[in-house]
């Protein structure tokens, strides 16, 4: 009886033991969930504004991914927007453009964990544009890009002001993914979601003939149906 009676008082505290460490880890996911949230919400403020709105909104974002991270550092959503909120703390003064590494390196966690997410893809494909890196390895970002966000808006968006601002200046590098634009501005004009961003991208560039020039001598493309080509 005595034996018996110890396997099973050892039996109920493996049992506490476990929910004990269960609860832990689900408080601490739930409070690492609720920073990245209180990140994102502030993310969403300068997405809608294309600015940073204050210095205590950077802060506040950036002190909650921080302790997302360190509570959940192999979370993929987490590191994504870890990345995100530097590049704006670069993008609005916060942060020295030094920080573009840091934000690629946890791009790069977030890709090795969720390497079919285009969206990563893409940031990780605008670092190395602000670098002002043409390389293979851009090209490779574009490429994974692409493949695994074929109806992205926002891949639409990067790969057709990325290709734009390099014709524009006529770097050599818009001929390695040209096709790829061409197919891009193709989608989003067809589709009314992305059509007024993407004309507005075109015509920002100044860029309405040379695209209209290059679709007119393919005929597979109406394209003065969605851009004013007469101009």
């Amino acid at each position: 009886m005595a034996l018996k009676s110890k396997f099973s008082i050892s039996l109920w505290l493996m049992f506490v033991a476990i929910i004990t460490v269960s609860l832990v880890f689900a408080a601490r996911f739930g409070v690492a969930n609720l920073q990245y949230y209180a990140a994102r919400n502030q993310l969403e403020q300068w997405q809608e504004k294309q600015a940073v709105t204050s210095k205590a909104s950077f802060d506040i974002a950036n002190n909650a991914i921080d302790f997302a991270v360190s509570l959940h550092g192999s979370h993929p959503n987490y590191l994504m927007t870890r990345g995100l909120v530097t590049e704006w703390g670069v993008f609005s003064g916060e942060l020295p453009t030094t920080y573009l590494e840091n934000a690629k390196k946890v791009y790069l966690q977030s890709a090795s964990l969720r390497p079919t997410w285009p969206l990563v893809w893409a940031s990780l494909g605008m670092i190395k544009w602000r670098q002002e890196e043409f390389d293979s390895e851009l090209f490779k970002y574009i490429i994974n890009a692409d493949r695994y966000g074929p109806y992205k808006p926002e891949v639409t968006y990067f790969l057709v002001e990325l290709g734009l601002a390099l014709y524009s200046t006529n770097h050599p590098f818009f001929f390695e993914f040209n096709d790829i634009v061409l197919e891009r501005i193709e989608k989003g004009l067809s589709n009314t979601r992305t059509k007024p961003l993407i004309t507005s991208i075109v015509s920002n560039y100044d860029q309405v003939k040379s695209v209209c020039m290059w679709f007119n001598s393919k005929e597979k493309f109406d394209v003065e149906s969605y851009l004013n080509c007469g101009e």
